[in-house]
């Protein structure tokens, strides 16, 4: 992480340009104009493939790698980069971060978790099981959410998944985990894992009390609950989960939020030790204080909205070329 500090330190030189951001909920949301029209796919859909992040010798093919403005325009409303995700954006870093932070603080000060922790690679596959099982239900409390109910699959998949999160007609939907692959693995990956996927079900839930009207316009909730759904729709109007790149998936609404929550917790829980330059992209790379190295909203500030997807790319590309010897990470 020092050389993530003294990269971005270099990297981060952007002309000012004022951004303004638009009233919380729009017009349109705020007089009911909302399509709900796919949510029955949310219940049944698998889980999407995410692109694999890649390592410096195969990192010459940056339309794999980087976010591109022209996919991410077929579905704006479901990518954080554009303008029109600016309103779920600033409700993602006002409520979403306090809800992260906080149960960063809960974690932290919890002996028996801390404990098991200290001593990860000596536990046995169950009692880290357990550990984590301790770590989700603190999870559901703090974010408000019906933890699911969490299964295990044999095996390390080549993709490198730990885990992953689907969602189901009960409305809870469920997490599978890879104990092989979390035990082969480090304490805090293992924790900023299973936060980002149960960030997901928090996301699933959100949706389905929205879209069933349980959940007033006008809330922050609501501008939180369509943003996540707009994410689910981005598959189809891009023509299938291999037209994103490893920039686009990690951008999607839902995909940021969860990259946000998993990375924040790891960073404040682990004081710094966490390293989790393999999950997502600079934006969600954080100070053991909880604060992002460049997040979106500052970068934005520097260049404006028109210009945040550039500006991250040519982020992304300046922290690459500083760390060449390893995979391509912060």
């Amino acid at each position: 992480m020092k050389m993530l500090r003294a990269l971005l330190a270099a990297a981060v030189i952007l002309p000012a340009v004022g951004c303004a951001h638009q009233p919380l909920v729009s017009t349109a949301a705020a007089k009911g104009a909302r399509d709900w029209s796919g949510i029955g796919a949310m219940a049944t859909h698998k889980p999407n493939r995410a692109p694999k992040r890649q390592s410096a010798d195969t990192a010459g093919d940056l339309t794999k790698f980087l976010c591109n403005a022209a996919t991410e325009a077929k579905a704006p409303e479901g990518f954080v980069l554009s303008k029109e995700t600016q309103d779920f954006r600033k409700a993602m870093d006002g409520q979403g971060d306090k809800q992260r932070m906080a149960l960063a603080k809960q974690i932290a000060g919890d002996q028996t978790v801390m404990g098991a922790f200290g001593n990860w690679s000596k536990l046995s596959e169950k009692d880290q099981m357990a550990t984590l099982d301790r770590v989700v239900a603190m999870e559901g409390k703090v974010m408000d959410f019906t933890p699911p109910p969490m299964s295990t699959a044999t095996g390390v998949p080549e993709t490198g998944t730990l885990a992953y999160f689907q969602g189901g007609r009960d409305g809870i939907g469920k997490v599978v985990l890879y104990p092989e692959a979390i035990a082969k693995g480090d304490r805090w990956t293992a924790l900023a894992t299973v936060t980002h996927e149960m960030r997901h079900a928090y996301q699933f839930q959100l949706v389905m009390k929205a879209a069933n009207k349980k959940i007033a316009e006008g809330t922050v909730d609501m501008t939180l609950a369509y943003g996540f759904y707009q994410a689910n729709q981005v598959i189809s109007k891009v023509g299938g989960e291999d037209n994103l790149s490893y920039g686009d998936y990690s951008h999607l609404n839902n995909e940021y939020d969860a990259f946000a929550t998993g990375n924040m917790i790891a960073a404040v829980v682990s004081k710094g030790e966490a390293n989790t330059s393999g999950l997502g992209f600079v934006d969600v790379q954080y100070k053991p204080s909880g604060e992002p190295y460049a997040g979106l909203a500052f970068i934005e500030s520097k260049v404006g909205a028109a210009k945040l997807l550039e500006a991250l790319n040519n982020l992304e590309l300046k922290i690459i070329k500083g760390n060449k010897d390893e995979a391509v990470s912060l």
